[in-house]
């Protein structure tokens, strides 16, 4: 059991650290010890709006310009946490545990079916909504 408390920090923690999204093309099951997408589209990953919409649940909301996945069929979405620096905030939750450097993670893949082909001229909008529980 996890304390409601517990939960609520925890949905905290993910709404302030994992804030990136990319895409992708790859369609197959997910697993636990994936570090990416099986075929990430975007070069560079797109910033999301976090918004905690209840004590224990995030919605991860992003918008992405087409242009950048032109053609393009999308069947994954993955969030992130980027690398943080030694004085970031994270600091004082690593303190006195053995977590060490905390480098970019994918805390997410779904997998959903396929979008596209991509056409040019169009916003792509995901909300990715996450319960912990």
């Amino acid at each position: 059991m996890i304390t409601d408390k517990t939960k609520r920090k925890v949905a905290l923690f993910l709404s302030e650290f994992c804030t990136k999204v990319n895409v992708g093309s790859g369609g197959n099951a997910s697993f636990p010890s994936s570090t990416d997408l099986d075929v990430p589209l975007l070069h560079t990953r797109e910033s999301t709006t976090n918004i905690i919409s209840s004590d224990t649940t995030v919605d991860f909301k992003v918008s992405i310009n087409s242009s950048k996945l032109v053609g393009n069929t999308l069947r994954e979405i993955g969030i992130f946490s980027e690398t943080m620096p030694a004085d970031d905030k994270f600091d004082e939750l690593r303190a006195g545990s053995s977590i060490g450097t905390v480098d970019t993670t994918m805390m997410s893949r779904l997998v959903f079916d396929a979008i596209g082909p991509i056409q040019e001229n169009e916003t792509l909008n995901f909300i990715y909504t996450l319960e912990v529980e």
